[in-house]
């Protein structure tokens, strides 16, 4: 997992990228520094610490929005998207995420019709 999954989400976000159109090697390089930044963070203060973004802060809104963001995307993203997010909430608890919260955004993730 912690080099062939890696290597996948990277192809993944690469993929969005392209989708909201931002070619694969202009997409790489825009993706380097917040992957290189993630994974520093990941190996200094462990994952539950070095967790950013909307999940982490409860933002149900954003989350929301990526999932409308993914509707023309291929049904393996939107897939790899709610299951990633579903395992980011056991993260996010871990690091503090409150259950009401956390609650809130598996319900979204759930749903299949967003």
């Amino acid at each position: 997992m912690a080099s062939n999954y890696i290597t996948a989400l990277i192809h993944a976000a690469e993929q969005l990228m392209q989708t909201a159109g931002i070619a694969g090697p202009e997409a790489r390089r825009a993706l380097a520094p917040l992957i290189r930044q993630s994974v520093g963070n990941c190996i200094e203060q462990g994952p539950a610490k070095a967790l950013t973004g909307p999940i982490r802060r409860g933002d149900a809104g954003t989350v929301v929005a990526h999932l409308a963001a993914l509707g023309s995307t291929p049904e393996s993203l939107r897939k790899l998207y709610r299951a990633c997010g579903i395992y980011t909430l056991d993260v996010a608890r871990e690091g503090g995420l409150s259950a009401e919260l956390a609650s809130r955004i598996e319900k979204l993730l759930q749903c299949k019709t967003l």
